[in-house]
């Protein structure tokens, strides 16, 4: 197909537009019949953009570009023959076609100027596909004047009305179902564009009537998305995800043209990252038109994998000035994936995309409003860089407090033993392990049992996620410490009469320092260190691993020493972050700063 292109002038942002000629005498079945034009964006004619996914390339038909047959995918060919007109040509930029992607460089270029052209386009067609003609679509939520008939609020607390099961599988035939919402360059598309239509067959729904729909008000950062802190509605959570991220993007769009709002790049990733590319890097470079700060990242297609995600990294550690990227990770997982160092994100992790999002949130311990302040509060700018062989690693500032003792994590999460009624024996479990009734036997004034309940939470009540009060804490003490002395079965039905009532408190389920508790239950395993210390940890760390609170870090890490030569710097990997009683707040650059322990510097691979 490249002999059809001649090479654009890069200089002038030249692009090329896709006239899409009008049926021929076949009429709707005729052969797809297009031409090249070429422009600069700052002067091309009106054109619309079009939106979709590309499909599967193994499943291609024909069109004619410029006199020339081409192979095209079938839902793109599918597109252009429900969008051609009857009688008069139509002007469409369209990615596969206007770009030559066979040439690296001119890819890279072009893609630098994507944010441009969805903006000047006088509309963006998004091609959902046909769908199903069984599908009744937009009417059971829409007037037949095309207005919402209800509005489903987000704002937790707010009344909403109630869908039924037609209503919001309608809603999941064009909002959920659609490939075209996992697709990243859809988001930046979509985005952009000053005005979308939703388009599947001949039907058409402008985004308007979405994004009242929607009635959204609060935008989605990094470490507090539509679903977090309980605030989002079943069907906008559950069936309209995408929609919403776009949505509340479109919203940050029109602010930084109107009042300057900085829309981040972290920001930015972690919005969109449920989606996919098939191209890795494309989980980078598909978003950056949306970011408005300024950034060193530049769109080119002969980079590794490993070293455009690596330079996004410490782009974010030295524009932050802190470690956020890694204690407090929006991409966290419990696997290292091949070719990228242990600090650095994995931007187009699918397990990550596929796991549920309030799982993938009780991965992080969130620090954003100051929650915990483990560490200093920025490290040390330009981050210290080195790169051996492909290797990525970065030096980083802060305090060993200790290595880990035994930590149970297969006896910890023992499915067979959670077969209570409640499944409040699981905190009784886990001290029995590590501490026997040792626990339960200390003086009061130890608050040892205390400590124990006070780390299985994390020191925070929910939602919004926020640090123990001391009124909290007063107010919790009698049902823990009930429930960790409580022996007997938890089903209130079999249980002693004088302990019924306790077990059946349903207030207490869902109390505020308990819900914690149950978000970090499944995620997380306590442990003890070699010295004493209560820890919350992820799986994967385990007995020998180092406890570090590192300068700009708000949560302490857990490091993991690579083996090494006689005589070499010593190296570590991240394995994880950790919950560390006592120490959230400031102590290790304290206990420092007093003589008590010493800073170091750590080679992080």
């Amino acid at each position: 197909m490249s002999s059809i292109y001649r090479p654009l002038d890069a200089h002038r942002h030249e692009i090329r537009l896709l006239q899409l000629l009008p049926e021929s005498g076949g009429g709707f079945d005729s052969l797809i019949q297009c031409t090249l034009l070429y422009s600069y964006i700052d002067s091309a004619q009106p054109y619309e953009a079009l939106t979709y996914f590309w499909g599967d390339k193994a499943n291609l038909r024909p069109i004619t570009l410029n006199s020339r047959p081409v192979s095209i995918t079938a839902n793109l060919e599918l597109a252009l023959r429900h969008l051609r007109l009857p009688s008069d040509p139509r002007i469409l930029w369209v990615d596969a076609l206007c770009i030559n992607q066979d040439d690296v460089a001119e890819r890279s270029h072009q893609v630098s100027l994507m944010k441009d052209v969805y903006q000047r386009c006088t509309r963006d067609l998004a091609w959902l596909g046909p769908l199903s003609d069984s599908e009744d679509l937009a009417a059971p939520y829409l007037t037949a004047e095309g207005t919402p008939r209800i509005k489903y609020s987000m704002v937790s607390g707010e009344d909403y009305h109630e869908l039924a099961y037609r209503q919001v599988d309608s809603l999941r035939a064009i909002f959920g179902r659609p490939k075209i919402w996992s697709r990243v360059w859809v988001m930046q598309e979509l985005s952009c564009a000053s005005r979308v239509t939703l388009v599947w067959a001949r039907e058409e729904l402008d985004w308007a009537v979405v994004s009242a729909f929607l009635d959204n008000r609060t935008y989605a950062d990094a470490f507090h998305m539509p679903q977090s802190h309980g605030s989002s509605s079943p069907v906008t959570r559950g069936v309209m995800t995408a929609v919403t991220a776009i949505e509340h993007q479109r919203g940050i769009m029109r602010e930084v043209e109107e009042s300057g709002y900085r829309a981040s790049l972290l920001d930015v990733l972690a919005r969109f990252k449920n989606v996919y590319s098939t191209d890795p890097r494309d989980r980078v470079y598909g978003l950056l038109g949306l970011v408005t700060e300024e950034h060193d990242i530049r769109v080119d297609y002969g980079k590794r994998i490993g070293d455009v995600f690596a330079e996004v990294a410490v782009y974010l550690i030295n524009s932050l000035g802190n470690l956020d990227i890694i204690c407090q990770n929006p991409w966290a997982t419990d696997k290292q994936t091949d070719g990228l160092a242990s600090w650095v994100p994995d931007f187009a992790d699918e397990e990550y995309s596929n796991r549920d999002a309030e799982t993938g949130f009780a991965r992080m311990l969130f620090a954003q409003r100051r929650i915990f302040e483990a560490g200093r509060a920025k490290c040390e700018t330009p981050v210290k860089v080195q790169v051996e062989d492909g290797r990525w690693k970065i030096r980083a500032k802060g305090v060993a407090i200790g290595k880990l003792g035994r930590v149970l994590h297969d006896e910890c999460h023992d499915e067979s033993r959670e077969n209570d009624y409640w499944s409040m024996h699981v905190p009784r479990e886990w001290m029995l392990l590590y501490f026997g009734t040792e626990l339960l036997d200390a003086p009061e004034e130890s608050r040892k049992l205390e400590a124990f309940w006070r780390t299985l939470a994390m020191d925070c009540e929910a939602y919004p996620i926020r640090r123990f009060s001391d009124e909290v804490i007063e107010e919790n003490w009698p049902d823990w410490d009930f429930h960790l002395r409580y022996d007997g079965p938890m089903d209130p039905n079999e249980a002693k009469e004088a302990d019924r009532e306790r077990l059946e408190d349903a207030g207490w389920q869902y109390s505020r320092g308990r819900r914690m508790w149950q978000r970090n239950r499944d995620e997380w395993t306590f442990c003890l260190s070699e010295g004493g210390l209560y820890l919350m940890v992820r799986r994967g760390a385990r007995e020998g691993d180092l406890i570090a609170v590192l300068d700009g870090g708000k949560v302490p890490v857990i490091l993991r020493e690579v083996p090494g030569e006689a005589g070499q710097e010593k190296e570590y990997v991240v394995v994880c972050v950790a919950y560390v009683h006592g120490f959230m707040d400031g102590k290790a650059a304290q206990m420092c700063d007093a003589g008590a322990l010493t800073e170091q510097e750590f080679l992080i691979a």
